[in-house]
């Protein structure tokens, strides 16, 4: 119980090689009675697109209109989270367009409060544009007022950001990075889900589409249940190493491929890879790395990987086993591959192939998009992730002779969407 660390690589290397690939599990169990902190407690901020296209009709799969709007739908969800909360939970409401604006400040979740944002939430109306960097800029003033609490973030749009404030939302998220975490939520089929990606990844969040947008209160209450189960705020992975390795690669592959290499804390000989806030449950990781040859039957440690988080002003390190590495002329040992390490990488390549197809669709280029589809659906089901299966055959019918997947006639962006966000999400090994 409490928090654990395991690696799974072939160890053995053949003579005069340098390369490795490890596979990391970080396990979460029962953290809330073994594990006490000291923060504060937790915020939930919401930051509503208001632009002029959420005053659109909403529709169904089919891209039917329905009569509802898109606002109405969002304030309905934005009303049953707030009611969700204690009143020990901080709260602020954002609203955005080509304008920000504060609707609700930091406060209490108490009943009066809650009741007065229900009241500004029912005022809602929609217009202007998209500028999604005025939202993070103004929701991360709000929680540098706290001090010790777990912040959690939902972006709700419909849009595409505005072109000139792409460079402003690149800077504020560098800003943002290790304050508060970001779930990204598409409705309907007119956002670009590589933005919202870009954002979630950055803020340790997750993204997803909600095609029908009457599902949006649904989801916001499974967002905040897992809010509510996160025990650990703020950790890290940290990878210490000796001269002797190169890291070159840090990959999450579990419950979603991100590259997080690009995000590490890179120190002279340690690199700390931001985890974000922890609840019960694995974190997988991918880790190549460059050793230096010894002779045939020396040992060298590559790397000592450890969870470090802080209690208070205490820095508290949880260490795991180190990962070593020795030589071998013994082929049938050194050509070995580790069974998790396989599967990792297979449904890592399984996520890429829906990336290229779906960047492939966008550009017309349909036949690419079918072969790789096709590709990416036998890898899947080779590796038993059902999940990927499914969302591959809504959009499009598996022909196994031709190894392609014809996509459907008429109207199927919405299940498009659906699978450029959860493309990326893997399974458990």
């Amino acid at each position: 119980m409490g928090l654990n660390i395991e690696n799974f690589l072939n160890d053995k290397l053949a003579p005069g090689a340098s390369k490795a690939t490890a596979f990391l599990r970080v396990t979460a169990s029962d953290l809330g009675s073994i594990i006490k902190v000291t923060p504060t407690g937790k915020c939930y901020n919401l930051l509503i697109d208001v632009s002029r296209s959420m005053d659109e009709k909403c529709r169904n799969r089919e891209g039917k209109p329905i009569r509802t709007q898109k606002i109405d739908m969002a304030k309905k969800a934005a009303k049953a989270f707030i009611n969700t909360l204690d009143e020990n939970s901080k709260f602020c409401i954002i609203i955005f367009a080509d304008y920000v604006q504060t609707l609700v400040e930091m406060t209490t979740a108490t009943l009066n409060n809650k009741q007065y944002a229900y009241k500004l939430i029912d005022k809602l109306e929609a217009d202007g544009g998209t500028k999604m960097s005025l939202a993070l800029n103004e929701v991360l003033a709000q929680i540098e007022k706290l001090d010790g609490y777990i912040s959690f973030c939902e972006l709700v749009t419909d849009g595409e950001n505005f072109e000139d404030d792409n460079d402003a939302l690149k800077k504020v998220l560098k800003k943002c990075e290790g304050k508060f975490i970001c779930n990204c939520w598409g409705l309907g089929t007119n956002y670009d889900t590589s933005q919202l990606k870009k954002i979630s990844d950055a803020l340790l969040g997750k993204t997803d589409a909600v095609v029908e947008p009457e599902k949006l209160e649904d989801y916001f209450r499974e967002s905040l249940a897992e809010a509510q189960a996160v025990g650990i705020a703020d950790a890290y992975l940290r990878l210490e190493f000796p001269q002797s390795t190169k890291i070159v690669r840090v990959e999450q592959s579990y419950p979603e491929k991100v590259d997080r290499l690009p995000m590490t804390i890179k120190k002279d000989l340690c690199y700390d890879v931001p985890l974000g806030a922890l609840s019960d449950g694995n974190r997988d990781f991918l880790l190549a790395f460059d050793v230096e040859p010894l002779p045939v039957g020396k040992r060298r440690m590559a790397l000592r990987p450890s969870v470090v988080y802080s209690d208070g002003d205490k820095e508290i390190i949880i260490p795991g086993p180190p990962i070593v590495v020795s030589w071998s002329n013994n082929r049938s040992e050194t050509s070995r591959i580790d069974p998790k390490v396989a599967t990792a990488e297979g449904l890592g390549e399984v996520a890429t192939l829906i990336e290229q197809a779906m960047e492939a669709q966008k550009t017309g280029n349909t036949a690419r998009t079918e072969k790789l589809l096709g590709t990416a659906r036998e890898e899947a089901e080779k590796l038993g992730h059902n999940g990927t299966v499914k969302l591959i055959d809504t959009i499009g019918t598996y022909d196994k002779g031709k190894g392609t997947v014809r996509l459907k006639a008429g109207n199927t962006e919405a299940a498009q969407r659906e699978l450029e966000a959860r493309g990326s999400r893997t399974m458990k090994i």
